[in-house]
């Protein structure tokens, strides 16, 4: 099970019932329901991956970052519409 979206579109508890159960056999988390506080079950767990928002951090998707804050920096000063405002 791998989470890269948002934390609450998980249920934490169920997915700690789910992987001591064993019917989830491993779980990747890169976000979490009430950051930045982690439910202290899946961090102990051996069976989890706990990352730090590091699922987006590939170099396009940077530039794409990098390159959307100019623009809006670009667009503040012109007095136009921001992009992402």
């Amino acid at each position: 099970f791998v989470n890269v979206a948002r934390g609450d579109l998980v249920d934490e508890e169920i997915l700690v019932e789910a992987l001591n159960s064993g019917h989830i056999l491993a779980a990747g988390l890169d976000i979490y329901a009430s950051e930045p506080h982690v439910h202290p079950a899946p961090a102990k767990g051996r069976n989890v991956t706990l990352t730090s928002h590091s699922g987006s951090g590939v170099l396009d998707t940077i530039v794409g970052f990098e390159r959307l804050t100019v623009e809006n920096i670009e667009g503040l000063l012109l007095k136009v519409k921001l992009l992402t405002p």
